[in-house]
């Protein structure tokens, strides 16, 4: 594993821009050599994302990086670029594990949405959690009362109007069109910030939603460790599996399994093996997702065809087959698969948050 975490800083000096302060949205090879683009909006979330795990694994391994002057240049260029709410929410959580002096002004930007009933119910459930989250890390690292009381607000919220208590999932948003369709990510984050409130305030409720909603996460884990991209919140379907992404086998799954592993789901060991067991090749494509020579990982498995690349028709299909067909989705034949041969930087970030 240090191996790995080596391998994944150094591919991230490559992805990073100093002169922009930014880690690259999207990164491909061509003839060895990486080529990087970062035009796309979710550029400062994927570069909060990375930040947090260049911190966490700065405290354990020697890999090289000033992270306070990254922070501190990207806070001086980009901070009014961060406008959508759960990036603020992640920012004050690297904020307060950075003891920045500047997570004060972003506490009080947060708590302004996080009072907010009506603001919170028009976002989704992973905006939320990573509110929830920034929340719940200030308040610890503060012993901030009202910090305190905000996360608690939030958390009644989150378990109020976006769980359901009947299949132990959250729903992405509470639109009447998408509110079944809840993907892996969103749960990922639904219930790591679960865990970390859980573990902050004590608090025995959410730790109890946290454990029974990994276990149901759990079961829908695939026969090779595949985890599914849209799941039915509804009835605890999977909607679609495609894409399965590699940041979600050897990564963001851990935000959940790890903790799980600790607080004694013996599942949940089984479940992490299987994941990795995917990644390095007892996949559908039975071809590893890992190159060294070199190294870099690949984004997805994916079908092939127009409907690879749009969310839009991946929502429509699985509109079709829940309302008109009712059924599960099936996995379909590896002629119809390929490999998506591209990295995102957010993906390393993550594992070198999970992993240090």
């Amino acid at each position: 594993m240090s191996k790995l975490i080596f391998q994944s800083s150094n591919l991230l000096k490559k992805m990073f821009d100093e002169e922009r302060c930014l880690f690259a949205y999207s990164t491909q090879l061509n003839n060895e050599k990486y080529v990087n683009e970062f035009s796309h909006p979710a550029v400062y979330r994927y570069t909060i994302n990375t930040l947090a795990g260049i911190h966490q694994a700065n405290k354990f391994y020697s890999i090289d990086w000033d992270f306070n002057k990254i922070l501190d240049r990207f806070l001086s260029l980009h901070s009014k670029n961060i406008t959508n709410e759960g990036d603020k929410g992640l920012l004050l959580y690297v904020l307060s594990l950075a003891n920045h002096e500047s997570r004060h002004v972003q506490f009080s930007d947060l708590e302004s949405i996080a009072t907010d009933r009506d603001k919170l119910l028009s976002l989704n459930a992973q905006d939320i959690s990573w509110i929830l989250l920034g929340l719940t890390k200030y308040a610890e690292q503060q012993k901030d009362t009202r910090a305190a009381s905000t996360a608690e607000k939030t958390f009644r919220v989150l378990n109020r109007h976006f769980f359901n208590k009947d299949t132990l999932l959250p729903f992405h948003a509470l639109s009447r069109y998408r509110k079944k369709f809840v993907n892996f990510g969103t749960i990922t984050h639904f219930l790591a910030s679960l865990h970390e409130y859980s573990k902050v305030f004590n608090d025995k409720y959410a730790e109890t939603i946290f454990l029974e909603s990994t276990r149901q996460l759990i079961s829908l884990q695939g026969e090779r460790g595949e985890w599914p991209w849209f799941i039915n919140a509804y009835n605890a379907q999977v909607f679609d599996w495609y894409q399965i992404y590699s940041v979600h086998q050897n990564s963001m799954a851990m935000l959940f399994l790890l903790p799980a592993l600790d607080l004694g789901i013996n599942e949940a060991e089984t479940a992490i093996s299987k994941s990795y067991r995917w990644l390095f090749g007892q996949n559908e494509l039975r071809t590893p997702m890992i190159t060294h020579q070199p190294f870099f990982i690949y984004r997805s498995i994916r079908r092939k065809g127009n409907l690879k690349y749009d969310r839009g028709k991946r929502y429509l299909r699985s509109l079709i087959r829940s309302s008109i067909m009712n059924k599960p989705a099936k996995k379909i034949n590896s002629s119809q698969l390929e490999i998506n041969k591209e990295c995102r930087s957010y993906h390393l970030g993550w594992l070198l948050f999970v992993w240090a």
